[in-house]
């Protein structure tokens, strides 16, 4: 009986399995005489077994978090402060497409966290640079950026910027309108960034950062 058992689609299901076992166990404990028959040991085996394979089949069916999320009308930011995006502190570098790029956040002042970032090609010319800051707003964190060209012209109007509000926080990454820092360890995390203009509009850029020695 229990090979064929074993023989089913769910044969990765072992008996030993934790949670057979336990089911086993509370069986074999009690002292009604028809729970310790085979026949409902067999049931209550099949019956976990069965339920454990229902849930790792729902599992591979149910689709994987967004990377990068967006904002949608009627949201409303969660509660944060600027610690949620304390642990950016500090100076990152990586690659960006074939070129480079480096950006540094100072530390948290008055619910500010403002950042320096430039990003060059192959041959060192610059794409652009950039100023970043995370500020308190409303009981909520947001992102705003602003892009200038090597001669400092600004990307964004004079009194504009790029706006990303907080979406979401979990303990392994801070979910903002259109772009995702992800922790990678103490010392590296990765941005995911969807372009909200140019060529082409709506790519995800992913960018791998490690921390860098302030010189």
């Amino acid at each position: 009986e229990r090979k064929r058992f074993h023989q089913q689609p769910c044969a990765n299901l072992r008996r030993e399995d934790a949670s057979v076992r336990r089911v086993e166990a509370v069986i074999a404990y009690t002292g009604e005489p028809i729970q310790r028959s085979k026949v409902m040991r067999r049931w209550a085996t099949l019956l976990v077994a069965l339920l454990l394979c229902m849930q790792s089949h729902a599992e591979r069916l149910t689709p994987a978090p967004a990377e990068v999320l967006s904002w949608q009308e009627g949201m409303q930011a969660p509660k944060a402060d600027i610690d949620v995006v304390r642990w950016l502190e500090g100076k990152w570098e990586g690659a960006l497409n074939n070129g480079k790029q480096e950006w540094t956040a100072l530390p948290p002042l008055s619910g500010d966290m403002p950042g320096l970032g430039r990003g060059w090609g192959p041959n060192e010319s610059i794409w652009f640079y950039e100023i970043s800051l995370f500020t308190e707003v409303d009981d909520s964190v947001e992102f705003r950026v602003k892009h200038f060209s090597q001669q400092l012209s600004g990307w964004e109007g004079k009194d504009e910027y790029v706006r990303h509000r907080l979406i979401a926080v979990t303990d392994e990454a801070v979910f903002f309108d259109g772009i995702t820092f992800a922790k990678n360890g103490p010392d590296a995390h990765t941005v995911r960034l969807r372009l909200s203009d140019g060529e082409p509009k709506g790519q995800i850029i992913t960018v791998h950062q490690r921390r860098a020695a302030l010189r």
